[in-house]
């Protein structure tokens, strides 16, 4: 593995991770950034092609000993200062990799014979996007759909929020409410829609067969369109006191309930 140090902000390569702070950026290249040891770890884990890795000095000699177990050709050093303008999120950072972007698994989604899937309705706060796609993927779920109006996917609190989950769990985005719906009901995949105004709770709904549930955005709720489709509203009962639940929150709750629901009918009928 070479080992590289840059001292200049006008490097070609920290000019290419700056324009990937930008979702155009990242379209336009086809890549995106894995902020974090851990995530880059996970990455190497997950065989993501990762074209580049920069680390701030200050952790470059611990961590390249356990970068050392994977087939990295080159590792670029840099002082903490000037790292400190590569990373989006807060917090002490001392490591990215800009990787490319994943190849298409939509197919994957509904490859099961009894899929569950996540419907991402125009969910724009990247931390609750990122925890829905590791809490999906935790429960079992077969994929995420992401809507128009989703925050970008590879947004880099997404990528860490999400903990690995985006590497694991397939996804297909930016696809329109409608065509979302079109497809579900030409795969007799059953819609159950979350909000609090849902007559039934959600622990009274048989989600034991194939399923997509339907998470709205965190202040609108859920868009006209999926509102008024043909599905079961599905309600989390709460303190009358209470305004509501994080979507993050509520899509833990929900997804483990169908977790519950399949694991118990799936020992009962070994």
């Amino acid at each position: 593995m070479k080992i590289k140090e840059i001292s200049s902000a006008a490097n070609d390569l920290l000019k290419q991770v700056r324009s990937l702070h930008k979702r155009q950026g990242r379209e336009k290249q086809g890549l995106f950034l894995v902020e974090g040891q851990r995530g880059i770890i996970e990455a190497c884990r997950k065989n993501l092609v990762l074209r580049h890795v920069v680390l701030s000095k200050a952790a470059a000699e611990t961590f390249i000993a356990e970068l050392s177990a994977f087939p990295l050709s080159e590792v670029n050093i840099v002082e903490p200062t000037l790292f400190s303008s590569l990373v989006t999120t807060a917090g002490p950072s001392t490591a990215l990799a800009v990787a490319e972007v994943l190849p298409e698994r939509s197919a994957q989604i509904f490859a099961a014979s009894n899929p569950l899937i996540v419907i991402a309705d125009a969910i724009q706060d990247p931390g609750n996007l990122g925890t829905i796609m590791r809490t999906a993927h935790a429960a079992n779920a077969q994929g995420i759909i992401l809507s128009k109006g989703c925050v970008d996917v590879y947004n880099s609190k997404v990528v860490r929020a999400a903990a690995g989950a985006l590497f694991d769990l397939p996804f297909w985005a930016d696809l329109e409410a409608e065509t979302i719906i079109s497809i579900l009901q030409e795969k007799n995949i059953a819609i159950a829609t979350c909000s609090p105004l849902g007559q039934k709770n959600y622990f009274d709904y048989d989600m034991r067969g194939p399923l997509a549930l339907v998470l709205g955005n965190e202040g609108q709720g859920l868009s006209p369109v999926f509102a008024e489709c043909e599905s079961e509203m599905i309600a989390i009962p709460m303190n009358a006191r209470a305004e509501s639940l994080n979507v993050g929150i509520s899509a833990g709750i929900i997804l483990f309930e169908a977790y519950k629901q399949r694991l118990s009918y799936a020992t009962v009928h070994k």
